[in-house]
Parts: C-alpha cells; structure tokens; sequence
C-alpha cells in the first residue's frame, strides 16, 4: 500500500526493514520500481543492475533497459532489448531453465498443441512489445526511419494493439510524413 504516490520512501523504508528480517521474502522490483516511480533513475538501475547480475531474465532485462531510456542511455537499452529478443526467440546462447518444475513433464498431444498455440500468442505479444520499445528508443535517438521499421514489426505481431498505431503515429509526426499512416487500417 505504500508504493502509492508520495509514500514511495515510506515503501523503501518497510522493504528495507523486511530484508533485514528474511532476507529471502524481498522482492528486488519492488524496491527498484519505488524509486524509478520516484524518478530517482540512478537508484533505481543500481538495485535493477543487481538483480540483474544474480540472474539474467527476461523481466531483469527489461527492467534495466527501461530504466536507461529513462537516464537517456539509448545504446545500453537497445542491447538488452535486443538480448531479450534473444531470449524470446530461445537463441541456442540461452540454455533452458532445469529449474522449471514443468520441465520434463508429460503430456498429451492434446495438451502439447494448446501448450504450442499459447506459447506461440505469448511469443508474439512480447516480441511485439520488445519491438514497440525499440522503435520508441530509436523515435528518442531521432532515427526515425529505423523506428518505422521497428513498429512495424510490432504491428505486424499485434496490429489490434492501438498503443502501437499510436506510436507509429508519434514517429510519422516527428518525421512530419502525415500521409504514410494508411487510413484503411486505421479504425
């Protein structure tokens, strides 16, 4: 409850003391997103860049690459989204978790189809988020061309998602080009 606006220090505070009682109950984000919801970028990437040297995970990723957009860092966010396309798309360099209690279970043709399908929606909507944060990386680094690109990949996952026609839209305005957005596509 105190990671509310303006109990945002109250809320470090009590995960502060929480860590100090069972060090294992505390949650590494929590304390990040209190100070990135604060602004304080620099704390909050100092707590993310630890949680993302004990373990390299897609949502660890993200959390640094956000946070450097935020800092204006652009390079260093491209190559951690970049690295969680990886990982999305289970680049051979990434080994598959042992720990999963799932792994080596069995299942039903069945169960492994619908397994398969929402695997493969999951997939898409997160490349298409992964994409849509590249493109807006690219939008702030003022290449808009290579922006364009890159939401239209998102789109092209997730064309239904209106927020990414809203970015495209942002990166056509920037490049003052207000004829490219095609009117057929647009509800």
């Amino acid at each position: 409850r105190l990671k509310r606006p303006g109990k945002y220090l109250e809320a470090i505070g009590m995960f502060n003391r929480s860590k100090e009682i069972d060090p294992a109950k505390v949650i590494v984000y929590d304390v990040g997103d209190a100070y990135f919801k604060m602004g304080d970028y620099e704390r909050a990437l100092e707590v993310f860049q630890k949680q993302l040297d004990h373990s390299r995970t897609e949502l660890s990723l993200k959390w640094v690459a956000s946070t450097l957009v935020k800092l204006e860092r652009y390079d260093e966010a491209l190559d951690l989204y970049f690295e969680v396309l990886g990982i999305i798309n289970n680049n051979p360099k990434y080994v598959p978790d042992y720990t999963n209690p799932n792994f080596g279970m069995y299942f039903t043709k069945e169960e492994l189809d619908e397994r398969a399908r929402e695997k493969q929606q999951r997939k898409r909507k997160d490349l298409s988020k992964v994409y849509k944060s590249i493109a807006w990386v690219y939008m702030l680094q003022e290449n808009h061309k290579v922006a364009i690109k890159y939401i239209d990949e998102a789109i092209a996952f997730n064309g239904n998602d209106a927020n990414y026609w809203n970015v495209k839209a942002i990166i056509l305005e920037r490049m003052h080009n207000f004829e490219s957005l095609d009117r057929k596509s647009v509800v």
